[in-house]
């Protein structure tokens, strides 16, 4: 094997030897320094899709539902057909290559998963098995190994934000990065305090709090729960976002890495025909990065699939809440009026186990009829 480091002043002229050996494979992202990962990735250009089993039906399905009268799909800018391979590639290029901070990677990452499962499917693919890759993911290059046509059929190329709303998916756009107009010594005398801070003791820029351990522990309960755990469809996301809460609670990175290498057997259970592998693990631990301690609950929930109910406060800060609550319950002392629940309403979890402590032989029906609990909630909690 040869690996190639492409310059951008001769890129053209090194990528023409490249192509002269039997086969070469190439991404839409580039790297500063000379390691070929996801640690040193510095831009994204793109996004390549590659659909398996197409034939002349199934091509042809694709490209009708991309006239601009049916606008089933976008319009990749290029079109790369394997004769041999009975499969294209779909790329779709940037107008400005996309800066990959870790943020943004989460971005990147969900769009090339939900473009996927929009570009492949029973009218596009004889192949049911849906393979999802990463946005990094390298593909043959046009003119080597196998005889490829090249169609070109778009010549604008597309807005990050234009094909999150095509695919119907959320995009924050303040998470993208843009070049500063300061050097890093002008920002030294500018912004002392930022340097500091930033820069020489690598702290965040927002700040953050540490959240105790008890959070990263009850996802990991909350992911294995047989009945609203982890699904097929949000296996990768799930492991991600135990990585988020690590960095969230301040959870050592080998602990996570660890403990998310044993969780794959237990995951890969949910669908053995499409299996959870270590790639999928190595892949969500990238996010092991203090920018992500401020992930919020909201993009939790819909990247894992997973229902996260909120503490409610009446849009009161968690101070002033606490000491409302503590001043009413002295109030209610003071007059000697009892309260209903003094130390606060119980969890579907603790009625559950209350119940079943005063009805050890009952039944599961018998629990959701007096408890007015719904039935999910009640398997839920019958441990």
């Amino acid at each position: 094997m040869k690996r190639y480091i492409l310059l951008e002043d001769t890129f053209l002229e090194q990528l023409r030897e490249a192509r002269k050996e039997p086969s070469n494979l190439l991404n839409a992202v580039s790297y500063y320094g000379r390691k070929k990962d996801k640690e040193h990735a510095d831009r994204c250009f793109g996004l390549i899709f590659d659909i398996d089993d197409v034939d002349d039906v199934t091509l042809n399905r694709f490209l009708y539902g991309c006239q601009d009268e049916h606008r089933v799909y976008p319009t990749p800018n290029f079109l790369v057909v394997s004769r041999s391979g009975r499969g294209v590639h779909l790329y779709y290029i940037f107008d400005e290559p996309v800066r990959l901070y870790p943020k943004i990677k989460v971005q990147l990452k969900s769009l090339k998963y939900g473009m996927t499962k929009w570009l492949w499917n029973q009218y596009t693919s004889n192949n049911e098995k849906v393979q999802y890759q990463s946005y990094d993911q390298s593909f043959m290059i046009a003119g080597t190994k196998e005889n490829m046509t090249v169609w070109c059929l778009r010549d604008e190329c597309y807005k990050l934000e234009e094909l999150f709303s095509m695919a119907q998916m959320e995009f924050n756009k303040e998470e993208l990065w843009i070049e500063s107009q300061y050097t890093l010594e002008e920002a030294k005398k500018k912004f002392p305090q930022w340097y500091e801070k930033v820069i020489v003791n690598g702290e965040h820029e927002k700040g953050h709090w540490k959240c105790k351990r008890d959070l990263y522990d009850w996802w990991i309960r909350k992911m294995l729960h047989p009945v609203d755990g982890a699904t097929y469809g949000h296996r990768y996301w799930c492991i991600m976002m135990l990585v988020i809460y690590a960095v969230k609670c301040g959870i050592p990175y080998e602990e996570v890495k660890k403990q998310a290498y044993e969780l794959v057997s237990e995951l890969n259970s949910r669908k053995p025909d499409q299996p959870f592998t270590v790639d999928d693990v190595n892949s969500a631990l990238e996010c092991y990065d203090v920018q992500f301690a401020t992930f919020p609950i909201d993009d939790i929930s819909r990247l894992s699939g997973i229902s996260i109910e909120k503490n409610k406060r009446n849009g009161l800060k968690q101070k002033q809440h606490l000491y409302l609550a503590r001043r009413r319950k002295e109030d209610m002392k003071a007059i000697d009026l009892p309260m209903k629940a003094p130390e606060g309403r119980p969890t579907q979890e603790q009625t559950v186990r209350e119940w079943r402590r005063f009805h050890p032989n009952g039944k599961k029906a018998d629990c959701i009829r007096e408890t007015g609990l719904s039935k999910p909630t009640v398997y839920k909690w019958w441990i």
